[in-house]
């Protein structure tokens, strides 16, 4: 059909909204100069960027809807030199964002729809029966997440479905999505069973901000989950912001670092 029932039934929502707000930075290259320092592993069909030396202290790490573009090495990197294991895997198995809104508005709809709606039969697969088994083997025993765009939203979903993070912090922040699903972000923030920190935009939505409903949720349910606002910035900033931008680079580092704390003290 195209679209999901769910989908369809969600429409008047989701239509009038997409994975960012409006005014977000678009699409980063990744830099072809950068020397990345982890290096891409298979398991089966799937392709795992890993950095890091393997232990007890694992990050997963989820990209947003512009999958391995922009900053996404670099973060596994700086995450590894903080002494845990980056696991960055490709669930959209090479697809992306970029290609999907060159076709138009529908080809983006359905692109976000599909990356929404296959959350069981792909994404939560790949976490169950290869991420978990792979960190279970090099002994990593305290593992948490991290997403950026729609991989805060996969972070989410996945300790909804009981995936065993001890904590998941997410920088400018995708939940809605969830209403790609039929649901909505408040419903999600419910079944969280893990404390979250989200670093908010300022052009995110109201309700990841600091006194927002799915914050003030999360913070119930978790008191030690951590919603930090960076006003000035959009959308995007953390890793497809301008960082020649002297706030950019600032509020990049600061945000970046606060995901540092927050595994420092849950992990």
């Amino acid at each position: 059909k195209g679209f999901s029932d769910a989908f369809q039934k969600a429409s008047s929502f989701v239509s009038a909204m997409a994975c960012c707000p409006d005014g977000s930075w678009p699409a980063l290259n990744a830099d072809p100069s950068y020397a990345a320092t982890g290096q891409v592993i298979e398991m089966g069909d799937l392709k795992v960027y890993v950095s890091g030396t393997p232990g007890e202290k694992a990050v997963l790490v989820w990209p947003e809807v512009f999958g391995w573009e922009g900053r996404m090495k670099q973060i596994c990197d700086q995450l590894a030199a903080a002494g845990y294991y980056a696991v960055m895997p490709d669930h959209m198995r090479g697809e992306s964002m970029s290609e999907a809104a060159a076709k138009g508005e529908e080809a983006k709809m359905a692109f976000l729809n599909k990356w929404a709606g296959n959350f069981d039969e792909v994404v939560l697969a790949d976490i169950n029966d290869k991420l978990f088994p792979h960190l279970k083997e090099v002994g990593a025993t305290s593992v948490g997440g991290i997403g950026f765009c729609w991989g805060v939203w996969v972070a989410h979903r996945a300790s909804a479905a009981g995936v065993p993070l001890k904590c998941a912090a997410g920088c400018h922040p995708s939940v809605r999505l969830e209403g790609f699903v039929g649901s909505n972000e408040l419903e999600l923030a419910g079944k969280v069973k893990c404390p979250m920190m989200f670093a908010s935009a300022g052009n995110d939505p109201e309700n990841v901000q600091p006194d927002g409903e799915v914050s003030k949720k999360l913070k119930e349910l978790h008191p030690t989950s951590v919603i930090i606002a960076f006003p000035e910035m959009e959308h995007g900033w953390v890793s497809r912001g301008d960082v020649s931008q002297e706030n950019v680079a600032r509020d990049t580092k600061l945000a970046l670092q606060a995901c540092m704390d927050f595994f420092a003290a849950h992990l």
